[in-house]
């Protein structure tokens, strides 16, 4: 007797927003989609995380996700509700002004993109002879800073560690070739205003967002940004 059939998935495109790589995806199986579900009705911020690296993993091919951006997570795990339930997602938001008063809200996944900053730049010049390149945090990095302040010294540290490479007189320096030390020395003679300069990077990443329109109970017009994963999944 043979084992019963496989069945096959399809595959559609799509591009990482910070690398442009492209490649596939398929949608998540019935197994994945309990996986997911399990993990937010639990509403354990790790068990959510570990659900996400989990269907990623499965469903998308050629990427690492604990180096994709927090973006590149939110977008992938998007386009894969998108393909595997339906591309519209009904839920109720909390209205910001009247928490009491709750929202009715449709969304076509397919119009969500990434939202890009106009003055948003991974080249920070410290001075007139050196820039500093910078990458985006991996999502396993941006796990470890959940809940902390940017004034912690993790999330300092992992913001520092972003520095990819470092331009000084048309040489340019990659991180990696260099010893722990030589970093450290080089990082430690940043001025606040430097710091500064990389914190921006952050604060003007891309982002996944959605523009809301809606009308009140009282018949006034509203717009809402809703952004993140969970969001578009309640």
């Amino acid at each position: 007797m043979t084992g019963l059939p496989k069945i096959k998935h399809p595959l559609y495109e799509i591009i990482i927003p910070s690398t442009k790589l492209q490649t596939t995806f398929r949608p998540f199986t019935v197994k994945e989609e309990k996986i997911l579900l399990t993990a937010h009705e639990s509403e354990d911020p790790k068990q959510i995380s570990l659900a996400i690296r989990q269907i990623i993993t499965n469903c998308v091919n050629d990427v690492d996700v604990n180096k994709l951006a927090t973006f590149d997570v939110e977008y992938c795990l998007i386009k894969i509700r998108s393909k595997s339930v339906d591309n519209i997602a009904e839920f109720q938001i909390p209205n910001p002004e009247n928490p009491k008063e709750r929202i009715d809200v449709k969304i076509n996944l397919n119009d969500i993109e990434v939202h890009y900053h106009e003055n948003h730049t991974n080249k920070i010049k410290i001075n007139d002879e050196t820039m500093v390149v910078m990458r985006y945090p991996s999502f396993h990095e941006i796990e470890k800073i959940a809940g902390t302040s940017v004034d912690d010294s993790l999330a300092l540290d992992i913001m520092l560690s972003c520095i990819d490479q470092i331009v000084s007189n048309d040489v340019s320096y990659t991180l990696s070739d260099f010893s722990n030390e030589e970093i450290q020395e080089f990082i430690e003679s940043f001025t606040a205003e430097d710091t500064k300069k990389i914190k921006a990077f952050f604060d003007t990443m891309p982002e996944v967002k959605y523009e809301i329109k809606f009308t009140t109970k009282e018949g006034d017009e509203k717009t809402i940004i809703i952004q993140g994963t969970e969001s578009f999944f309640m």
